[in-house]
């Protein structure tokens, strides 16, 4: 209830209109993240129990380790669709924003865009300086192999 009562409320508030960046934010945010860390904790627990019980009762603990594999691929199967459907869910989340969160959040964009331009730009520089220092420590290589077969074929004729 804690993550999924408030995206409730939040998902028909934007399905009407009203708090769409908020409800964006809540299911990109607080529902993915906290999933997981409210599955990742149930888990751990879980295996606490196992343990516990494994360690009490010799190894009897079928069921529960039954459960576990059940829920592990219950959780599994859910993200993993969840994952699938991102590319839809956040284009029907874009289409939910007012022009003007379009407009703000495309201004972000693009300019993470130029950052990430400048920096593939510096970072193509290095590797062309590399790239030409290789190039000539491997000219210098292949010289200096040429000139040590020069001088065993020079020492051969003698």
């Amino acid at each position: 209830m804690g993550l999924m009562g408030p995206a409730l409320i939040l998902q028909i508030l934007g399905t009407v209109g009203i708090a769409t960046g908020i409800n964006y934010m809540w299911w990109t945010l607080a529902v993915t993240f906290g999933a997981i860390a409210v599955h990742s904790v149930a888990f751990v627990f879980q295996f606490l129990a196992y343990d516990r019980d494994w360690k009490d009762n010799y190894g009897t603990g079928a069921y529960q380790e039954l459960n576990m594999a059940a829920n592990f691929a219950t959780i599994a199967g859910l993200f993993g669709t969840l994952f699938a459907s991102y590319d839809n869910w956040a284009a029907a989340m874009w289409e939910g924003l007012t022009p003007e969160e379009r407009m703000t959040n495309e201004a972000d964009l693009w300019a993470r865009v130029d950052v990430l331009q400048a920096e593939l730009a510096a970072k193509g520089e290095k590797v062309e300086e590399m790239s030409a220092d290789e190039e000539e420590a491997a000219d210098e290589e292949e010289a200096a192999d040429e000139e040590e077969v020069a001088d065993e074929d020079a020492e051969e004729e003698i």
